[in-house]
């Protein structure tokens, strides 16, 4: 089992934020370099079978688990986009339902936390 945190507010990225485009690609950009960064940070781990991924977010407030996961899109991508699986597709990463802490305590303290582990067979 692997865990890669990422410290980032996803709610920055949500699909329902009313944002230039430029704006918008620039915080995508943002978000999958720092990804990318945590993954390197976890010391590149690969995966050469399918994987299942819990993700679970600390934020001050309260996000719906499935803007959640559409937020994360950019995360996603810059962790399993050919680094730690070749791609991101659902025949190599399973993703759980997306579990939340939230309050005061992680105001300014946002991250996402990705735990991988190998798909069991079915």
């Amino acid at each position: 089992m692997t865990s890669i945190t990422v410290s980032y507010d996803i709610n920055r990225l949500s699909p329902n934020g009313r944002l230039h485009f430029r704006e918008k690609a620039k915080r995508n950009k943002l978000a999958r370099w720092l990804a990318m960064n945590a993954w390197v940070n976890a010391r590149l781990p690969r995966f050469t079978t399918p994987v299942t991924v819990a993700i679970h977010v600390q934020r001050g407030r309260v996000i719906d688990a499935d803007n959640a996961l559409a937020c994360c899109k950019p995360l996603i991508d810059g962790i399993f986009g050919g680094n730690a699986t070749p791609n991101d597709s659902a025949q190599w990463v399973e993703f759980l339902p997306v579990t939340f802490a939230t309050g005061d305590k992680f105001r300014r303290q946002e991250t996402v936390t990705f735990t991988i582990q190998p798909r069991s067979a079915k």
